[in-house]
């Protein structure tokens, strides 16, 4: 995951992700990020389009006052959440097997950005409330999550780093150190 990680962050800088969504609202944010799904249908430039959502993700999680540390760690652990639903027969497939198809992965991904404008509407209603904008990062999370397991079905990277849950410090292999 970190391998994963690192190349999204690394995309972010080369796209200027980070700097353009400084001066976006939510509304510009979520236009953003949909429009990095579309390309995911082109199998020529499918693995290119799913960093391009992770390091709009990664972006607007930072605009939002998330550390690059506290990204790493969150998103870890829903990765580790999503594969223990999987164990436990509440989901029935991983996004980071290289034996699903491109179609159900997207699904997933439309289904949590989906949840992502849900967020935005609650917390357009009410811009001043704490819970809606934690409710808008722990929806994020789940996007950068999916996005995540998404590259690492094609790197082969599923089992590693997610032998436990984070806590407080960014683990040593943290691609969050080098930038």
């Amino acid at each position: 995951m970190a391998k994963v990680i690192g190349d999204i962050r690394a995309h972010m800088k080369l796209l200027d992700d980070r700097a353009a969504s400084r001066h976006l609202d939510a509304d510009d944010q979520l236009a953003r990020l949909v429009g990095r799904v579309g390309p995911i249908a082109s199998t020529a430039r499918r693995q290119e389009a799913i960093r391009r959502v992770g390091a709009a993700t990664f972006a607007w999680l930072e605009g939002l006052h998330q550390s690059p540390e506290q990204i790493f760690i969150q998103v870890a652990d829903e990765r580790l959440r999503q594969r223990k639903l999987f164990a436990a027969h509440k989901l029935p497939f991983r996004v980071d097997s290289a034996d699903i198809g491109w179609p159900l992965k997207l699904r997933v991904l439309a289904e949590e950005i989906g949840e992502v404008a849900a967020a935005v509407d609650h917390l357009d209603a009410h811009p001043q409330s704490r819970k809606h904008r934690n409710h808008l990062v722990e929806e994020l999370i789940q996007v950068a999550a999916v996005a995540v397991a998404w590259l690492e079905s094609f790197e082969g990277t599923t089992n590693r780093d997610l032998a436990e849950p984070r806590s407080a410090a960014a683990p040593a292999t943290s691609p969050i150190q080098a930038s």
